[in-house]
């Protein structure tokens, strides 16, 4: 039911309780009612591009949920209740006015996928490396992250981390340990300085950074599959 005009949402919905997959994408709610609750069955729930600033309580009863998008909304917090959904394996948040996460991400243990790009985020709790099945990607881009908790190198196999276009200036040796990491993104953090332990990863694949930034002479070898930016 993506990319339509719809809202309020027809009530015969909310009496599907064996439907285990409802995209309500890029339509033009602003609410939910709590007869969400009634289905019971979902596995995955989008919701993205939307205008959605709360999530009813209800939403609560969806335990079965390894998918949840609800990227392209108004969410300024999100309810506790998102962090207990102990079977979900894909969570979107990107684009909404978040600036704080609560130390209870960690514990979506069984995230695989993990997306908070263009928020407002200025720091990550310490718990974000509990998250060790993380595999697919975690997408930090466009916020306001000055520093990164040394947990990060815990997400041993993390294959994409997106931190372009934060306001970083030195990463924690600790994300050497990323060893699986194929792609990493650090363009657009003017004052960032590459600390050796990049030399570490021995999967990358691809590492962007921007034209202002500063390749050490350590790191040369990363040269080849390097791409250069201009910045923003």
């Amino acid at each position: 039911m993506q990319g339509n005009d719809l809202s309020p949402l027809p009530d015969f919905i909310w009496n599907l309780t064996n439907l285990e997959l409802l995209d309500l994408g890029s339509n033009d709610l602003t609410m939910l009612p709590n007869s969400i609750g009634n289905l019971i069955g979902l596995k995955g729930l989008g919701l993205g591009r939307n205008r959605l600033s709360t999530l009813p309580d209800a939403v609560w009863s969806l335990t079965n949920l390894e998918y949840l998008g609800l990227d392209g909304n108004n969410l300024s917090v999100l309810p506790d209740f998102i962090w207990n959904f102990a079977d979900l394996e894909t969570l979107y948040l990107s684009d909404n006015n978040l600036s704080v996460l609560p130390a209870s991400i960690g514990n979506l243990t069984n995230l695989e996928a993990l997306s908070l790009d263009r928020n407002n985020l200025s720091i990550l709790p310490a718990s974000i490396g509990n998250l060790t099945n993380l595999t697919e990607e975690l997408d930090l881009a466009w916020n306001d992250l000055s520093t990164l908790p040394d947990t990060i190198g815990n997400l041993t196999s993390l294959e994409c981390l997106d931190l372009e276009g934060n306001n970083l200036s030195a990463l924690p040796e600790s994300i050497g340990d990323l060893t699986n990491l194929t792609e990493l993104y650090l363009s657009n953090n003017k004052s960032l300085k590459l600390p050796d332990a990049l030399g570490k990863l021995e999967k990358l694949e691809y590492l962007g950074l921007s034209t202002d930034q500063v390749l050490p002479p350590s790191l040369s070898h990363l040269g080849p599959i390097i791409e250069w930016q201009a910045p923003d």
